[in-house]
């Protein structure tokens, strides 16, 4: 529904004379551009190319790379390109999308808009080129205020062929009704072969909308942005809220269409080596030179900036009751939100982000001192923070976790604080070190940075910022550090611009409503009725027909011979490895990886926990949450975070279950040590680690009951929009022994878990427990480490490790023990997690077979050909599920999954009769080459200096194992995938199948648990 936020510190005519390009000629075209696209090219701001005008080129050191800004001459699009040495290259064109209801008039398009179009008339074309692609990013989003649809891929044909997709949907879409009524909302019968059943909502976008609000957070930050905004477009929810919906005609979707997707109101943005010029050619040629200008597109979507009030407003709403928070009577939630900088006002932004990260990062954050330490609630509020997604940009802080009469109390906190920070001012040592995370990630940048960039860039560009600001990091960073050195009470002034003097600021409450769910039926239910009411007999009547004409139509074999596609020989034979070396430094086994790392040093290590209790192991989940944020013996936490901030961007532990390769039931537990720094940092890095390790104190019990409490409250969250996750987990710890223990450390057992621990009255025992683990496993008894560094820089951080081993504790007694639990599941499991959700998330898991299995490959590419021929057909566009697929995981278990799916023993089913399906023998070698193009989209994907080498280190996969893998995926055949078939997907082998949703009759024989109602 809407983007994800992401920062860098962190009257008009058109031709209807198209040119037909048919796909064949159009991939030739392609090929002879590849040639080209490899070629220096030369661009100078004032040059005309291919129907642009170059109107700056600015060179940005901080991220190695050139923006190119250019124009459309004819229509004045908006084009911006990153020039970079990166080779996943990304493509991307939005358009300013502003609604003035709740019906989801954007987000309904986007989906339609993929749908097909005058070149590509197949339908959804956009779910089919996932396996006729080898796209490393594949995408579209509706944001508050802008559609975006991006890809990236690093394969030039690929490239073409997606951009070809793209635009065609976008500019020539074919807006069918009946794809309207599927993806957006329709009346249809529940069960569509009886007339006499009831007739109901349906309709993907519906369907998503109500798994969208099953989750507590997304209520409340909703109703921030629409009331904090309330004069303009933010005022309503442009994903649609499925109480408007059904108020949504196909009429007023095409009017929106013709009204918002012109070139007049796009962005183009393109990123990585590929050739600019033979872009500029492809989008002019083929689409942009049939359009003229017309100022009406772009005038009338301009979100104007918000009145300021005079006054602060209040808000107080209702959320769902929540049967897994640890406290019933604390599920309350407040925040204040403040209307801050214009989001054209870049380096202001900058400041403003610095100042609230100062506010409320880290225990030695103001907010942090005064809300979340107290035992008031359970953590910060849902939107806490600096928000840069809108025109007017937001600051949140707030609590969720509450009792409502601490409402006054924790408001009052607030205001208490902002006054304390103005009298007092912050500790530069804290500036400072958020300055140093701001340098460090622009050093940090991830294989996907090109995406990132793009969402970073998009809000603004939306209302025609200048995004060249953004990218002006260390230049910022200077200029701050000029204005508070010039002035001591730099940030005292802006603490009483922003907020201390702010009226246009909103105190939004929300409280827990057990009926909440009930009245939203109730509500949808009288919706119903007032649309039924409205028909006559014969409307009535055709709902039934037109539910026929639409499963008729989904059963309908279709032609997709239109679409490109990769071929199986554009897969490269063979894929170049990273250097890496194996040593010893005191018995323990090291990796070295060489490679450019952009001065950033990457450390990795693990730490064996296999010779713990089983009963303590399900304790490590916490421990390693709370291990190091409890302070050491020689500095508290609070030091001891300074510190850590000042050489780092944090040090990162977390557990690792490494499945074992070649056997099932096998595999290692260990605890995960991670952390990068700049290179002239490594020796203050390990120095950081050593003391973590040797001296860590675990005696603050205080300390240890305020991390629990907001663990055990952060947990809770976000359960509803990962549903599927959290059922895959638990079916699979039915199969297998390895997703038993995953499961025990990060399933829906943990969250029971931790909501136990919270509830207990006495932490000391627990404490103590923590004290135990960190004895018997904070060692280099079985430990092995791993660096990502440059070739410089391997020797110096050589040294520096010694040094580190030598302080640790303990001598190396061999390697990390690799356990084998006999897990042997027998029969048929069903499991039906009942929560007050809107929609359900299914899952069924079987037994299969580890990774060097020569039937591991086969069952990888049957469960592509299965997603795409089979689930998505029929549980996405038949029955109306967001989404559906099936995966065979690191642990060997075959994984079939549903989410947001309005149905849940109907899609059981479905899983179950897989096999079936497959051995009718009904698909083509087509279809069987896209399912190996969608395993290479996996396979291949580009990897982040960062995570070069881990491939062995976490996962014991070794170059030589890696390549037979990819071999072994060129040669899977039909009689290979009828085979693997046959033998797993059939009722003899241990099964398990997990709904996790709404109550539900034909569930009654299933294992219960979590009922709200019990």
């Amino acid at each position: 529904m809407k983007c994800h936020k992401l920062h860098l510190l962190e009257k008009c005519s058109l031709s209807r004379n198209f040119r037909k390009t048919f796909s064949s000629h159009q991939q030739t075209q392609i090929k002879t551009r590849s040639e080209i696209s490899s070629k220096p090219y030369t661009i100078v701001e004032g040059a005309e190319i291919e129907g642009f005008k170059v109107t700056e080129i600015q060179n940005v050191p901080d991220f190695n790379c050139k923006l190119v800004k250019l124009s459309h001459i004819a229509t004045r699009a908006q084009y911006a390109h990153i020039d970079r040495s990166d080779a996943n290259n990304v493509f991307a064109i939005a358009f300013r999308t502003t609604p003035f209801d709740s019906t989801g008039i954007p987000h309904i398009l986007e989906h339609i808009t993929l749908m097909g179009s005058k070149k590509y008339p197949c339908r959804d074309p956009f779910f089919k080129m996932l396996n006729r692609s080898l796209a490393t990013y594949l995408n579209a989003s509706t944001a508050p205020d802008f559609t975006v649809y991006p890809f990236a891929t690093q394969n030039d044909v690929d490239y073409y062929n997606l951009m070809s997709v793209y635009l065609d949907a976008v500019f020539k879409p074919k807006l069918r009704e009946n794809d309207f009524k599927l993806e957006g909302w329709r009346l249809e019968h529940e069960d569509v072969d009886n007339p006499e059943s009831s007739i109901i909502f349906k309709g993907v976008v519906f369907n998503e909308m109500k798994g969208v609000f099953s989750e507590n957070q997304n209520i409340f930050l909703e109703n921030i942005i629409n009331n904090l905004l309330p004069s303009h477009t933010y005022a309503v929810n442009s994903g649609g809220d499925p109480l408007h919906i059904p108020r949504l005609t196909y009429e007023k979707l095409v009017d929106f269409q013709r009204s918002h997707y012109h070139p007049s109101n796009s962005r183009i943005y393109s990123y990585g080596n590929f050739n600019l010029i033979n872009n500029l050619k492809f989008v002019n040629d083929n689409y942009l030179k049939e359009f003229a200008y017309c100022e009406a597109y772009w005038k009338n979507t301009i979100v104007p900036p918000e009145s300021r009030w005079s006054e602060p407003r209040r808000k107080h709403i209702y959320g769902k009751y929540d049967p897994l928070a640890t406290d019933s009577n604390k599920q309350s939630t407040l925040a204040v939100s403040y209307l801050c900088e214009d989001i054209k006002n870049v380096y202001d932004l900058f400041e403003l982000k610095v100042l609230t990260q100062l506010l409320t990062d880290g225990p030695n954050a103001p907010f942090y001192k005064n809300l979340v330490e107290p035992n008031i609630g359970s953590g910060y509020s849902p939107g806490t923070g600096f928000d840069t997604q809108t025109r007017d940009t937001i600051f949140t802080i707030g609590l969720q976790g509450l009792n409502e009469k601490d409402f006054k109390k924790v408001e009052s906190i607030i205001y208490t604080t902002f006054d304390e920070c103005i009298a007092n001012g912050f500790d530069e040592t804290n500036i400072e070190n958020i300055l140093h995370g701001a340098e460090l990630n622009v050093k940090h940048q991830g294989s996907d940075f090109g995406i990132n960039l793009l969402y970073s860039l998009a809000p603004l560009w939306n209302h025609d910022g200048n995004i060249g600001e953004i990218l002006k990091i260390t230049e910022h960073i200077r200029q701050f550090r000029k204005n508070i050195n010039n002035n001591p009470f730099y940030l005292n002034i802006m603490l009483e611009k922003y907020f201390k003097n702010n009226n246009h600021r909103l105190i939004l409450t929300m409280s827990p409503d057990k009926d909440y769910e009930d009245l939203t039926r109730r509500k949808e239910n009288e919706i119903l009725q007032e649309t039924l009411s409205g028909m006559d007999i014969k409307e009535i009547a055709n709902v039934y027909e037109t539910g026929l004409q639409l499963r008729n139509i989904l059963e309908t074999d279709e032609d997709i011979s239109c679409l490109p596609t990769l071929k199986i020989s554009d897969i490269s034979q063979n894929i170049s490895h990273p250097n890496i070396n194996f040593t010893k430094v005191l018995d323990v086994p090291l990796q070295i990886c060489t490679l450019s790392t952009n001065n950033v040093t990457y450390f990795r290590s693990l730490l064996d926990v296999s010779h713990l209790s089983d009963e303590v192991k399900t304790l490590l989940p916490l421990f390693v949450q709370i291990v190091s944020q409890m302070g050491t013996r020689s500095y508290d936490y609070r030091i001891f975070d300074q510190m850590i901030l000042r050489k780092t961007l944090g040090l990162n532990i977390g557990l690792q279950i490494t499945d074992d390769i070649w056997e099932m039931n096998t595999f290692k537990e260990t605890i995960s040590l991670g952390s990068l720094c700049l290179d002239q940092n490594i020796n203050g890095m390990f120095e950081l680690w050593k003391i973590l390790l040797n001296e860590v104190s675990l005696t603050d019990l205080n300390r240890f009951a305020m991390l629990v409490r907001n663990i055990a409250g952060d947990v809770v969250n976000g359960v509803a929009d990962s549903g599927h996750h959290f059922a895959m987990l638990y079916a699979s710890s039915y199969v297998s022994a390895a997703a038993y223990q995953r499961e025990q450390f990060g399933g829906l057992t943990f969250i029971q878990k931790m909501k136990e621990i919270a509830n207990t009255q006495d932490l000391e025992p627990i404490l103590k427990h923590m004290h135990k683990i960190a004895d018997d496993t904070l060692n280099k008894k079985r430990m092995q480490c791993a660096l990502n560094v440059s070739a410089e820089q391997s020797k110096i951080v050589t040294n520096s490790i010694h040094e580190f081993m030598s302080s640790i504790r303990g001598s190396n007694e061999g390697e990390i023990i690799t356990r084998f639990s006999s897990h042997k599941n027998v029969g048929t499991n069903k499991f039906h997690f009942v929560l007050p959700f809107a929609v359900n998330y299914v899952a069924k898991s079987i037994q299969c077979v580890p990774y060097t299995n020569s039937d591991f490959v086969i069952v990888r590419v049957l469960c592509k050909l299965l997603t795409a021929k089979y689930l998505l057909p029929f549980i996405r566009e038949r029955y109306g599920a967001y989404g559906a697929g099936v995966v065979i995981s690191s642990c060997g278990t075959i994984q079939f999954y549903s989410y947001r799916d309005p149905n849940s023993t109907t899609t059981a089913s479905l899983f179950d009769e897989a096999g079936a399906w497959l051995a009718k023998n009904d698909f083509t070698e087509s279809d069987i080459d896209e399912a190996k193009l969608g395993v290479f989209r996996e396979v291949d994907v580009p990897i982040s200096p960062s995570d070069q080498g881990m491939r062995i280190f976490l996962n014991g996969i070794t170059n030589d194992i890696f390549d037979e893998h990819r071999r072994r995926i060129l040669n899977v055949n039909r009689e290979h995938l009828l085979e693997v078939a046959s033998n797993y997907l059939n009722e003899n082998n241990a099964s398990a199948t997990v709904i996790i949703g709404p109550e539900n009759k034909q569930t009654e024989s299933w294992e219960k648990t979590f009922n709200v109602n019990s």
